[in-house]
């Protein structure tokens, strides 16, 4: 594939220290130098001080300055980076870093890449931006039109342009937050809002792999290859980098932190849970009173899988335990267990285990349609199991997003119907975000072969769950026949006056459908009426905010 040739090449002098500065793009509205960091913007036929920026921060990416592909049939080279970073939800910096590639097409047009954990996505400016509600308006979950298509929020952000590289198309607004919101559709299609000192800019685009990309280092070496299999990965796979050793600052034990995009590791010795800042040791999430996890599948084992048409190889690098809030006490509680999967060419899946069952999951890059009860995503319907709340209780090996203690989601289960049933669909929200995962159900024989696992034995989660019920009969077995009577009848009142259909029904006109304040409208009312779970829960949170603002 030969590189995209600009018609005309400008080149300038940096205004601060005059080392050269080159321009492939007419489009490019300032540059960075390569030698002192001062960003320049562009005047005319000159280059003007405005600044400095700092180091990118090293993210590990195959991606670098220079390197060409091709995308949509037209040839691209990037030829600029901006990095980003925003607070997560308990205000802490650094909750959500990324980066985003400047791509200059062969027939002049720009667009930007934002790496995603394995896969990308592509947008292009949306010229003229279309008219946009506020910020403020756009909560997660929420619904909102745009260029005749319904779009749903998924991320609302303060974030912050932290560094710059190369050329630009925009200028960026170095040192001040500025709000950045992430709408998704069911045709899984992206749409970027930004809030740039000149007013709203939207960028519109979708999801692709980088192994499809045809990438091709600077020097013209391929980024991707196929394996002996034909399979599509990277060349410079993970496990031909040595691994990055920390010091546990609880015990002091040795930690190594084999990936690279990994941002919480959890100390296999006591337990902790380390937050990792540019893959050095930041701090303690949380520790000690992390129960040991006895899971059925080991860190680092290999297992065959077929999240889509192929299979795949993939690999366990962290676990997690999660467990249902009871909302009402003495209510059946759920344990289940999520398995961060990883694959050099697709990023990241999850494999959940409740008690005797699996499901295979990884993020959409779109957003369902849903309606009342039921959801639509690419053609198949789902319909709702249930929703309720979950909570972290512990968690095993290396994740790509901050692992927090005790970390809350609001969570809704689908089934797809008729000869779809194995399919499943998953939505959780959180303050800042509304993340969708889908996925099938796996038999146990499929995994147990996959992975190389013994028989079954007596459920690990089963017991979990029985010992958390007798935990929560033995608070309250003092209340007798009657205050128990008492005790029902006054939360049937409250769930009959407070969360009534068309009490969610007001939230869901008022809020949209997928907001917040309707999903925890859904779960308060699930718990009172579901009777119990099939133990089948399944949802899968990594966040769209973990791999980057796509934009």
């Amino acid at each position: 594939m030969t590189e995209p040739t600009p018609q005309r090449v400008w080149r300038m002098t940096c205004s601060f220290c005059g080392a050269p500065v080159e321009l492939k793009s007419p489009a490019s509205v300032m540059a960075v130098c390569s030698y002192c960091k001062s960003t320049l913007l562009r005047d005319g036929d000159s280059l003007r001080r405005v600044g400095q920026t700092s180091d990118v921060f090293h993210d590990h990416s195959p991606l670098s300055l220079g390197c060409t592909g091709r995308w949509q049939a037209r040839s691209f080279v990037a030829v600029g980076r901006v990095q980003w970073s925003a607070p997560d939800e308990a205000g802490r910096p650094d909750g959500s870093r990324w980066t985003e590639w400047n791509l200059l097409f062969d027939d002049g047009r720009t667009a930007w890449l934002s790496e995603d954990n394995g896969t990308c996505v592509v947008t292009e400016s949306v010229t003229p931006c279309p008219p946009v509600p506020q910020p403020k308006a756009l909560t997660p979950g929420a619904s909102v039109s745009l260029l005749g298509t319904s779009w749903t929020v998924t991320w609302n952000v303060q974030a912050e342009c932290v560094a710059a590289q190369g050329e630009l198309s925009r200028r960026p607004d170095f040192g001040h937050r500025q709000p950045l919101v992430e709408l998704r559709n069911p045709a899984g299609e992206v749409m970027a809002l930004e809030w740039a000192p000149e007013g709203p800019e939207a960028y519109r685009g979708q999801s692709v792999a980088l192994a499809d990309l045809g990438l091709l280092a600077a020097d013209g070496a391929p980024v991707t290859a196929a394996d002996e299999g034909g399979e599509k990965r990277l060349v410079a796979r993970e496990a031909q980098r040595p691994g990055r050793g920390v010091e546990c600052p609880h015990c002091g034990s040795a930690v190594e932190v084999k990936l690279s995009q990994s941002v919480s590791v959890a100390c296999g010795h006591c337990h902790a849970v380390i937050t990792l800042k540019d893959g050095e040791l930041e701090g303690l999430a949380h520790h000690q009173d992390l129960v040991t996890l006895d899971s059925q599948l080991p860190l680092g084992c290999v297992g065959r899988l077929s999240l889509g048409d192929t299979r795949r190889s993939w690999q366990v690098v962290g676990v997690r335990e999660r467990r249902q809030v009871a909302v009402v006490q003495g209510e059946p509680v759920y344990f289940w267990r999520e398995y961060l999967l990883y694959n050099q060419t697709e990023g990241f899946a999850f494999l959940t285990e409740a008690d005797e069952q699996w499901t295979l999951s990884a993020s959409l890059t779109g957003a369902p349609k849903v309606d009342g009860e039921r959801a639509q995503y690419k053609g198949t319907w789902y319909k709702r199991m249930e929703a309720y709340e979950a909570i972290t209780t512990a968690v095993l090996g290396e994740f790509y997003w901050r692992v927090q203690r005790e970390e809350r989601s609001l969570n809704v289960d689908y089934q797809g119907t008729g000869g779809q049933a194995h399919r499943r669909l998953y939505s959780e929200a959180t303050g800042q975000e509304l993340h969708w995962s889908a996925g099938r159900t796996l038999r146990d024989d499929e995994v147990r072969k996959a992975f190389g696992l013994p028989e079954r034995k007596v459920s690990v989660l089963h017991k979990l769950s029985e010992q958390a019920q007798t935990a929560m009969g033995e608070d309250v077995t003092d209340l007798g026949v009657g205050g128990w009577l008492i005790v029902l009848a006054f939360i049937g009142f409250i769930v009959y006056v407070f969360v009534q259909p068309d009490e969610c029904d007001r939230i869901a006109d008022l809020y949209g459908a997928q907001s917040v304040e309707h999903q925890r409208c859904l779960a308060e009312q699930g718990s009172g009426s579901s009777g119990g779970s099939s133990g089948g829960h399944g949802g899968s949170y990594g966040g769209y905010s973990s791999g980057g603002f796509h934009k």
